[in-house]
């Protein structure tokens, strides 16, 4: 099965303020783990604002047909303003969509028929979407298995793991690597009480000049 691809226009990026101090004054002393601690809040916010932004104008393009089912979007990635969601219409089709949070472009794809990411019968690793935005983001699914870890080079990658698909059946992950890396990913999976490796092969091909995984 191959992968559908799409490129998103990564919209505005978050605008930060910087607190006010009177001329001459100091700043006030702030520890290292409150300021990572305001961050971390800051940057939590500022993703939520995007991914309900990003939401509500995908779901305002989409045909009635198209909307998701019982279940909601689930957010896939967060990349400079702009989101990447996937879904299941109410008729069983995969659907993929991103979107700027306050303005540009809007991208959505739905497999035609269900039959067009059917559950395979055997343990296997699922490529479905890859996005370039400012990272190349990736979202794949596991049917009769489940994925335990993604690695590039042995080093492990941020994995996340989204709503599932068919009923349950199939799993869904996501996960980020540079833009333009070339390779391959290895994805360690887990079959009942044995683990096995597959390989997946990113987008970008594998050249001198761009990072790669091996």
């Amino acid at each position: 099965m191959k992968r559908v691809i799409v490129s998103a226009l990564a919209g505005a990026a978050l605008a930060s303020t910087a607190a006010c101090t009177s001329p001459g004054e100091p700043p006030p002393a702030k520890s290292r783990t409150a300021s990572r601690a305001a961050s971390s809040r800051a940057t939590t916010a500022g993703r939520e604002e995007v991914t309900a932004g990003a939401r509500r104008r995908l779901l305002a393009q989409l045909p009635t047909r198209d909307h998701p089912g019982r279940a909601p979007m689930s957010t896939a990635a967060v990349d400079r303003g702009s989101a990447l969601f996937v879904w299941e219409t109410g008729d069983r089709r995969f659907c993929f969509g991103s979107a700027a949070a306050t303005g540009g472009a809007v991208t959505t794809s739905c497999a035609s028929t269900p039959g067009s990411t059917a559950y395979s019968s055997r343990p296997t690793v699922v490529p479905l979407v890859v996005t370039a935005i400012t990272d190349q983001h990736e979202v794949l699914g596991a049917d009769h298995e489940a994925v335990v870890k993604v690695t590039c080079n042995g080093r492990p990658l941020a994995l996340r793991r989204l709503a599932p698909f068919l009923d349950g059946r199939r799993s869904l992950y996501a996960f980020d690597v540079p833009a333009r890396t070339g390779g391959r990913v290895t994805v360690t999976v887990r079959r009942g009480h044995t683990t096995a490796t597959e390989h997946m092969k990113l987008l970008w091909e594998d050249r001198g000049n761009h990072p790669a995984c091996r």
